[in-house]
């Protein structure tokens, strides 16, 4: 079976869920096969998660320009009037 790395719809609510993969099992669509998942908000599954992210935590550097790139993306670029409003304006 070709395994898929991407949760499927039943792991929306689950802790583990990353999003784009899942924190402890490498194919979430085969957990599910069966009806359940045996890591579905499972307490030691998802404390020995946060353990492990615990032992290596961001780098500083990293951390940083994340939070320039989210205070960038707030900035208004385009100051002034557009060329579209000039247009409608000679019209």
């Amino acid at each position: 079976m070709e395994k898929w790395l991407k949760p499927v719809r039943k792991c929306s609510g689950c802790k583990l869920n990353l999003g784009e993969r899942c924190a402890v099992f490498p194919s979430p669509r085969e957990k599910w096969h069966h009806g359940s998942c045996s890591g579905y908000n499972n307490v030691e599954l998802i404390n020995k998660y946060q353990e492990e992210i615990a032992k290596h935590p961001p780098k500083v550097d990293k951390v940083q320009r994340k939070k320039v790139a989210g205070s960038r993306g707030t900035v208004e670029h385009h100051q002034g009037k557009s060329k579209v409003s000039t247009l409608r304006s000679v019209h």
